[in-house]
């Protein structure tokens, strides 16, 4: 795993002073009756002002967490614990999930086998659990700008985003209004248009050249990326990226990516097959004359069977003439009657990982092992190479 970081982004210190105070007692570092070390000590282990300290002192002795000994002029002598399960609300210990779906999944591996985009909230509600936290979902595609006030209001322990909730609008201004009021907040993927979150995505530029690289080694010399989303989304390029820097590395040309601008609605083979002649009609120049391609990287394995049938349709012998990939490692638990083939390869961007892990950095940036600038956490994908029909 790789970490970046870029520019400052700070959680409130008084509400930070508070939880890291809050965790300590409750993991005993002091017991019930035990005092509390001296304001100092605090400043120092905390790394806040003393004015930070004693507010938050104040905030725990208010929720009965704590209590004073003072001396017979009404000052502070010591402050000792007085009860460390007091004081937490429930939203102290609830996190807000961005989704774009109406339910959670209980189990990552329920979403293709775990290599599904909704494996991530699975993983984050999964993680959350076994550390003590409730989640509030939140479904970006249900929600109106009062919604969102309402629910910034609440105060709720953070906010963890999946990359596909945060493309509506009421998803982007979820997290950007919980950001301004000072909640921590994690977002999947590497979009700059989230660049005060902390992120977590998988590495899509090592899995573009990784395919990359191992097409090369099969021999192809004509390789094109092909797929339904425009270049200009983040991980498109991120990908792209990892493309044209294993083809210049072996001398190899790049030739521009085929934006695929099809209807994916295929609810018979009627549908289907249209949607195939459309897949053809845009990769033409490609499948035919003296310059066709050797190889079709797809942007997903969904777009890959597709691009099979397409192949097939040109009369051609997909995966024979033409060699196609996938990415997402979703391909063997799909189900398509009206294409039998697989890609040969693709590549598992890890996304239960990539849920983990953003459960993790929420919590190193509230529980304090991590201050300073936001970072972006990258998943390290693997090329799985797919078994095919004989």
């Amino acid at each position: 795993m790789r970490q970046t970081a870029t520019q400052s982004l700070a959680v409130p210190a008084g509400k930070r002073a508070v939880e890291l105070l809050r965790n300590m007692i409750r993991q005993g570092k002091w017991n019930k009756g035990e005092k509390l070390p001296t304001e100092q000590f605090l400043v120092t282990k905390l790394s806040v002002s003393r004015g930070t300290v004693r507010k938050a002192l104040r905030i725990l002795e208010d929720q009965g967490v704590i209590g004073e000994l003072r001396g017979d002029m009404g000052k502070t002598r010591a402050r000792y614990v007085v009860d460390p399960k007091a004081g937490s609300s429930f939203l102290d210990r609830s996190i807000v999930l961005l989704t774009n779906v109406e339910a959670v999944l209980d189990d990552p591996a329920a979403s293709f086998g775990g290599h599904g985009v909704h494996a991530v909230g699975a993983a984050i509600v999964r993680a959350a659990r076994k550390n003590g936290y409730h989640f509030i979902h939140v479904n970006s595609a249900m929600v109106d700008a009062g919604d969102v006030e309402e629910l910034v209001a609440c105060m709720s322990a953070g906010v963890l985003a999946e990359q596909t909730a945060i493309l509506p609008e009421m998803g982007a201004m979820i997290v950007d209004r919980m950001v301004e009021t000072g909640v921590p907040a994690v977002v999947e993927g590497s979009d700059p248009r989230f660049a005060k979150c902390d992120r977590v995505d998988s590495d899509h530029q090592a899995g573009g050249y990784e395919l990359t690289k191992w097409l090369i080694g099969r021999g192809c010399r004509r390789i094109v990326q092909a797929g339904c989303c425009p270049e200009e989304t983040c991980w498109v390029k991120l990908r792209s990226a990892g493309y044209r820097k294993a083809l210049q590395e072996a001398g190899l040309p790049v030739l521009p990516r085929v934006h695929l601008k099809i209807d994916r609605v295929k609810n018979s083979q009627a549908e289907y097959l249209n949607v195939v002649r459309h897949v053809m009609g845009f990769l033409f120049e490609h499948l035919t004359g003296p310059n066709r391609v050797d190889a079709i990287m797809a942007q997903n394995d969904c777009d890959a069977l597709l691009i099979l049938s397409a192949i097939r349709l040109a009369g051609l012998r997909p995966n024979v003439d033409i060699a196609v990939v996938g990415y997402d490692n979703m391909a063997l638990d799909m189900t398509c009657p009206w294409e039998d083939l697989r890609p040969i390869a693709t590549v598992d961007k890890k996304n239960i990982a990539v849920g983990e892990e953003m459960m993790t950095l929420f919590q190193d940036r509230i529980e304090g092992r991590l201050s300073g600038p936001p970072v972006v956490r990258l998943i390290q994908p693997e090329l799985v190479v797919l078994p095919q029909k004989a």
